[in-house]
């Protein structure tokens, strides 16, 4: 007996959409829409075990929960498997409890990283959840099109049975290599949904080609996921060939730290150079593994951006969080590759362990002497599953425990002694404000626009942002 999988990224729980893809939390605050790519990679896998599911982006396309019911009246599945956050799952849930009103013995399945880590108080937090995915969750979708029962799925927890005790089953034999999943399912939605605003071109996409990271950083999701693996590059470029053969344009590759392994990206790299010329993308890097060579041949294949995740100018609050980054050498690497034309996006989060009013200002003088084009200036989350949120939680800092307020544009969920919530708050939109409202940074953004489009987008975004800084937005 086989099963029909109805695959589906939840409504939005905020006015401009949530992410939840690859481990990520929180709301979008500009003019973004990324593909359920989480989903489309499971949807890609089944496809080569002779499984055909169905994917629904409802956080993109803005739909009710009504019109999400009207899909699976009309797919009839009978099994769901839906993205969540830490941010996100309390409203997500309410997917559960509206599948089994239209289909009663459907089975209901969550992935994502807070489901990894805290499966079983997930499961018995909502009755209308069947399992959780906890390792990779391709091979869990392929035993459930199969048919196979729950207990017989390895890599969940699951519940046996109504009101019972929930249970894992046994773990999976993790791939070291990341090819035996197949080519992602591209297919499976519309190229012009999806936008950012660092993208050149239209229609773009997100993708990655490996899982996990090098380093181990307190605050961190990534080490949820194990230790770090790649697809090969020879594989991971047939697919990139099969983006732009779909009609996409552009890539923003997400994984943690796209130069994690030197060798990896050169060779990546150097295919996008000579086998997909036409296409242009951008990346996330960590400064420990960027140089002036792997710059030179990021932009040579097509890379015009890159983002570096800082997070704290204070030398204190990175010991403490083990983010091993250097800001002296992140504001060379900024020179550099804004030599070569690039754009640079810097990350900074203001409120992890030991932060102080002196360590925000460091970082907030560090960012406006940067050099860098864009910043982000969000709220640490002590989200499950990190160390972050077990020191935070053990120190009896933690001031809720509804999820829904554990988003990084948000107030802080915590309060440190002689630094409270809503002055970390604060603090944030100040910087953003002395980052994005300074004259001469402004008019360099205008100088740099190179199309109708350009301007459209810039100034959608400077909207959003005011209203953010204004207090008009969440």
């Amino acid at each position: 007996m086989t099963r029909r999988i109805l695959l589906i990224e939840p409504p939005p729980a905020s006015p401009f959409g949530n992410m939840r893809q690859f481990g990520s939390i929180g709301s979008y605050k500009a003019r973004i829409a990324y593909p359920p790519i989480d989903l489309l990679k499971i949807a890609g896998y089944l496809r080569t075990c002779g499984h055909e599911p169905d994917v629904l982006d409802a956080n993109t396309l803005r739909l009710s929960w009504d019109d999400v019911c009207a899909e699976i009246r009309r797919c009839l599945p009978d099994a769901i498997g839906f993205t969540t956050s830490t941010t996100t799952i309390l409203h997500d849930m309410e997917l559960t409890r509206r599948a089994r009103s239209v289909v009663p013995n459907i089975v209901t399945v969550a992935i994502g990283a807070h489901v990894r880590a805290i499966p079983c108080e997930t499961l018995v937090s909502h009755p209308d959840l069947d399992a959780v995915v906890v390792q990779d969750a391709e091979p869990v979708f392929r035993d459930l099109a199969m048919g196979l029962t729950l207990p017989a799925v390895r890599g969940i927890w699951y519940r046996p049975a109504p009101g019972a005790a929930p249970e894992r089953t046994q773990p999976q034999e993790l791939p070291a290599c990341l090819d035996v999943y197949g080519f992602t399912a591209f297919d499976k939605v519309n190229p012009a949904w999806y936008t950012d605003p660092l993208a050149r071109r239209q229609p773009m996409t997100v993708d990655y080609g490996q899982i996990g990271c090098v380093n181990r950083c307190s605050f961190c999701m990534s080490q949820l996921y194990g230790g770090l693996r790649f697809r090969s590059p020879e594989h991971f470029l047939k697919e990139i060939r099969m983006i732009r053969d779909l009609g996409y344009r552009e890539v923003f590759f997400i994984d943690c730290g796209f130069t994690n392994s030197h060798e990896w990206v050169r060779r990546v790299a150097d295919g996008i150079r000579r086998y997909v010329p036409d296409l242009s993308w951008w990346c996330l890097s960590r400064e420990d593994r960027l140089d002036t060579d792997i710059i030179d041949l990021l932009k040579a294949s097509g890379c015009h951006a890159v983002g570096i995740g800082v997070e704290s100018a204070d030398p204190g609050v990175l010991r403490a969080s083990g983010k091993k980054v250097n800001p002296n050498r992140v504001r060379f690497l900024v020179e550099k590759l804004k030599k070569r034309g690039m754009t640079v996006l810097l990350y900074f989060q203001f409120g992890l362990l030991g932060e102080t009013r002196q360590s925000m200002q460091r970082t907030l003088d560090f960012a406006l002497r940067s050099g860098a084009d864009l910043a982000t200036f969000g709220i640490a989350t002590p989200v499950p599953g990190t160390p972050f949120y077990d020191e935070v939680r053990r120190r009896g800092y933690l001031s809720t425990t509804d999820w829904s307020r554990y988003d990084p544009n948000l107030p802080p969920v915590y309060e440190y002694p002689g630094l409270g919530s809503a002055e970390i708050f604060e603090f944030s939109r100040q910087a953003y404000r002395a980052f994005y409202l300074r004259p001469a940074y402004m008019m360099r953004r205008l100088l740099a626009l190179r199309s109708w489009r350009d301007f459209r987008g810039n100034i959608e975004n400077a909207v959003h942002l005011v209203s953010r800084l204004l207090g008009r937005g969440g």
